[in-house]
């Protein structure tokens, strides 16, 4: 029950903050030009989570829900280096920012590669046993 609770008190935090987060960055980019930049990796981070945590509450199969996690983070990482990748041309904050993203695209599909293998495996040695 603390579980579930705290797990909806993060969310609502979550989103409270992937709304704040841009007019913030808007206003602290007048003392600080590349805060805007920052502000995206983070606004990325934020609703990649968000777009899990969405996913993972649908009811279904405890597989289909992690693999329905997985691929809304990396829909929303994927459109995030989309965006990135025009702007990086002109401001290496957003050339970081892309690499990030390609990085964390990368490892998340390496994570949905290996839980795969072992959710086969593991299905495959309870059928033997």
């Amino acid at each position: 029950m603390a579980w579930a609770r705290m797990l909806r008190w993060g969310t609502r935090f979550g989103v409270v903050l992937a709304v704040a987060l841009p007019p913030g960055a808007l206003v602290a980019a007048l003392v600080w030009p590349d805060a805007i930049a920052f502000a995206a990796l983070y606004e990325m981070l934020l609703l990649a989570g968000l777009a899990a945590r969405w996913a993972a509450a649908r009811p279904a199969p405890r597989p289909r829900r992690v693999l329905a996690a997985g691929a809304a983070a990396m829909l929303v990482v994927g459109l995030f280096v989309a965006v990135q990748v025009p702007l990086a041309r002109h401001n290496t904050g957003y050339a970081t920012n892309a690499l990030i993203g390609v990085s964390l695209e990368v490892v998340m599909a390496q994570a949905l590669l290996y839980s795969s293998a072992v959710f086969l495996l593991a299905r495959g040695l309870k059928r033997t046993a």
